[in-house]
């Protein structure tokens, strides 16, 4: 499985190195006096984005790297979220249902570069005989745009997670993937997007319960954007894949997988909703089906 992973990398390393052709120096000076953004590539990653202040790039055919559910995004953002999840029925001996809120900020550096903040609140209601629990958590990430051009999108993402005492987790999380986005326009589907995403945890800490010290996460989605500009902006149905994947522990190379479908609905000119729902194709399930609301302010 590592050997896998370290492939996939390195294929979408490759992948993102001939994302598009970099742009010539005359059609990157009519760019920048147009206020037009220009393309970010492998080839200029030195040079280019680190000086420029970010601003979300408008793609002439109307397709928009949006944000998803599951799938990582390939693109930097810079934006206030909040989110809440809930997963009903959960198969355990113990545990009924399942409650999430997190509220998370991010900020772009420049082009390049952006910084994130998360904190979340968890709370597990319990079968009868057993307490209800609690607990909190912290969430650092830096994103790196390796490539931002008029028909794709590739970055990086570290993220570290802090220890959960309320529930008993007692392991710092570091996670770490790639993360691309395509436009499918040129190939004959206006305004749909392909997303797909690739990242390890790294569990440092008091061992698990089940022994696992690594697990790999990976998700593919289709998105497409329904109405332009002088619509609704940019309304989007969208459909995601997701599995994770023990890597080592005594669970070693089982792997629990979900379909997640949903829509993005923008409201007014700098905030969007995002409503999921979360159906596991594993069996046996590991709760009956789960319910995502999210919240974002764009600035």
């Amino acid at each position: 499985m590592r050997i896998s992973f370290l492939a996939i990398l390195v294929a979408c390393i490759g992948l993102s190195a001939f994302a598009g052709e970099p742009a010539s120096p005359a059609v990157m000076n009519a760019a920048a006096a147009s206020g037009m953004s220009s393309d970010l590539t492998l080839d200029n990653f030195l040079t280019e984005g680190w000086d420029q202040s970010y601003t979300p790039r408008v793609r002439a055919d109307g397709t928009q790297d949006v944000e998803l559910r599951r799938v990582t995004t390939a693109s930097l953002k810079q934006e206030i979220g909040l989110t809440y999840e809930f997963e009903n029925d959960v198969k355990s001996y113990w545990e009924r249902d399942f409650h999430f809120v997190d509220a998370q900020a991010e900020m772009a550096l420049n082009r390049r570069l952006s910084l994130a903040v998360a904190d979340s609140y968890e709370w597990i209601n319990t079968r009868a005989r057993y307490r209800n629990e609690s607990g909190m958590q912290a969430a650092f990430l830096g994103r790196l745009q390796l490539v931002e051009t008029e028909h794709s999108a590739y970055s990086f993402h570290l993220t570290v997670d802090t220890p959960d005492l309320g529930l008993r987790i007692k392991v710092t999380t570091l996670n770490y993937g790639l993360a691309g986005w395509n436009d499918l326009t040129p190939f004959g589907l206006p305004r749909v997007g392909l997303y797909y995403s690739v990242s390890e945890s790294v569990y440092l800490g008091p061992p698990t319960g089940s022994g696992i010290r690594n697990d790999l996460t990976y998700a593919v989605s289709l998105a497409k954007t329904w109405t332009g500009p002088a619509g609704m902006r940019d309304f989007t149905t969208f459909i995601e894949a997701f599995a994770n994947s023990a890597l080592d522990g005594r669970v070693e190379g089982r792997t629990n997988s979900s379909l997640t479908a949903g829509i993005s609905l923008p409201v007014g000119k700098s905030q969007t909703i995002i409503v999921g729902v979360v159906i596991p194709t594993t069996k046996p399930r590991g709760y009956e089906a789960a319910y995502e609301l999210q919240y974002v302010f764009h600035f």
